[in-house]
């Protein structure tokens, strides 16, 4: 059987947070004996033609503007995920502007509010998602991280899958969640490179990434 095909989609440059190129090489040998990957920075000539090519986005693009995704692509990666492909969402690559790339946050089922600073979060089980494949084998880890929060799409069907400890209250640290025929997961962890070197994130991240790519269900 051949192999399933990933795109990376993410920008920045040499070492520091959410620079793509930092943990590129960290982050394809985690699903790299699962799949091919190629990457992109500049998303602006997506199409569904070239979409088409691939069973999943991994989508750690920063801070999604209407500069770095004219119409014409968002609606391309749109319809690629309604229409039935993969997206796995991971830190950053959640971030989008009310206006402008707002599909983003509809997409995520959540909208991004922002993040105190960062601190040792441990990651743990939400209640209930052990049945879930992606948690299959989990154990709670902890990273030097940003507390993303968010305001979560009330109309989403979002199945959490971990969460952390803020202000007393848990967070969303991490769920799946239908987008037309299309599987969607996001997991709050990936600052930087450190935090995709720790194993229990690692196992999490390659699990989310077969189960959006269909490898595992």
């Amino acid at each position: 059987m051949a192999k399933k095909k990933a795109l990376h989609l993410g920008d920045g440059h040499g070492p520091g947070p959410h620079s793509y190129e930092w943990i590129s090489g960290t982050l394809r040998s985690i699903v790299g004996g699962d799949m091919d990957s190629e990457h992109i920075a500049d998303v602006a000539g997506l199409d569904m033609g070239t979409l088409g090519k691939y069973d999943l986005i991994i989508n750690y693009m920063g801070g999604w503007t209407p500069e770095k995704a004219p119409k014409k692509a968002l609606a391309a990666i749109l319809s690629y995920v309604l229409n039935g492909g993969g997206m796995l969402g991971v830190h950053c690559g959640v971030v989008a502007p009310t206006k402008g790339c707002s599909e983003i946050n509809h997409m995520f089922s959540a909208r991004f509010t922002g993040h105190p600073a960062m601190r040792d979060i441990t990651f743990k089980a939400a209640e209930g998602a052990g049945a879930h494949p992606i948690m299959e084998g989990f154990k709670p880890f902890t990273v030097f991280e940003e507390p993303y929060t968010f305001r979560m799409d009330e109309m989403g069907e979002v199945t959490l899958l971990m969460e952390f400890e803020h202000e007393g209250k848990a967070v969303p640290g991490g769920w799946v969640n239908a987008f037309g025929l299309g599987k969607v997961a996001y997991l709050v962890p990936g600052h930087d490179k450190g935090v995709f070197e720790d194993p229990g994130f690692a196992a999490v991240l390659r699990r989310a990434a077969q189960w959006a790519a269909g490898i595992i269900s």
